[in-house]
């Protein structure tokens, strides 16, 4: 696929015409290519479930659709493929990598006030474990520090309008307080309804007394798994992982943002079983430990009549 940078590049993407998208790390948007190759292994997946997880997936050995993903990207990046690994986000891939390097006492780690939270405390919890010091570099430095030849970066493309929307995926009360002051939208993942006005009124309210009127009213966007039939209950089930590695393996014990919001929506007993099982390997286990409560109220998986209910309520 021959790559555009610019509106040229537009129609490389399903975007809307009217968006000006800017990729904050947590939602993506998917290149029309990658999205139709998906699909093809999605109708591979359903034609033979069990023969495309036995035989492309699973085998330790072979020309297994991994191993495939493995040998392309190898080459894409040029790099033997027996140094690459696959990880399930770019979280904890950066987690994995820190965490299988050596620091000693006295070690720096630098990383600058922009790095995204998650990293940033992944690295914190690998200095308090082997004794090193994490150095936190202002961007742009300030007038007094550095060598004085450097410029702030400025925008390559002129937005196509003058006031670009702001959208924060934010959970901690603090996050949160800075979206409804700051923003034109919201994004929380997880989000339990019912849960808000006791999770995050207090957030808002703050937020909200500080925001600027010309702003409007701030917008909430968020991704719910759905699903409407009968056989409802297998798709609890297979919504389960997903939730389980977000509150039992996203960044380190004790600084899980995930985690801290499944026990302030009254789960504290849960999640901290969630995370000892996860943290130890037993992710199948993790994930059998989610209560139903907590996908059924994040999401939208039901019998038509219950799903109906619940949008009509909402």
């Amino acid at each position: 696929m021959a790559i555009a940078y610019g509106r040229s590049a537009r129609p490389l993407w399903h975007l809307a015409p009217d968006a000006i998208f800017l990729n904050h790390g947590s939602f993506g948007a998917c290149p029309r290519e990658v999205f139709a190759e998906q699909e093809r292994l999605r109708l591979e997946m359903e034609a033979q479930p069990d023969r495309f997880f036995r035989d492309r997936i699973m085998p330790a050995a072979g020309d297994t659709a991994l191993r495939q993903a493995i040998a392309a990207l190898a080459r894409f990046v040029g790099v033997p493929g027996e140094e690459l690994a696959l990880a399930e986000n770019a979280t904890l891939a950066v987690q994995a990598v820190v965490r299988s390097m050596a620091f000693t006492p006295g070690d720096e780690i630098l990383i600058t006030d922009h790095t995204y939270n998650a990293v940033r405390l992944i690295v914190e919890a690998r200095c308090a474990e082997t004794g090193a010091r994490a150095t936190v570099v202002r961007l742009p430095l300030p007038a007094d520090q550095g060598m004085g030849v450097g410029k702030p970066l400025k925008m390559i493309n002129k937005p196509l309008r003058s006031d670009i929307p702001i959208s924060i995926a934010s959970i901690g009360p603090r996050n949160v307080e800075l979206t409804a002051e700051i923003a034109n939208a919201w994004q929380p993942i997880f989000l339990y309804p019912d849960k808000i006005t006791s999770v995050w009124g207090a957030a808002l309210a703050a937020g909200f007394a500080r925001r600027d009127p010309a702003l409007g009213p701030m917008e909430i966007y968020t991704s719910v798994p759905t699903y409407v039939g009968d056989d409802w209950a297998d798709v609890i089930d297979a919504e389960r992982p997903h939730i389980a590695l977000y509150v039992g393996g996203m960044g380190a014990r004790g600084k899980n943002y995930y985690n801290e919001l499944a026990c302030r929506y009254g789960f504290e007993a849960e999640a901290k079983v969630i995370q000892d099982l996860y943290l130890a390997g037993r992710k199948d286990e993790a994930a059998a430990a989610v209560p139903d409560e907590l996908v059924r109220q994040t999401s939208l998986i039901g019998p038509e009549s219950w799903v109906a209910g619940v949008v009509m309520s909402g």
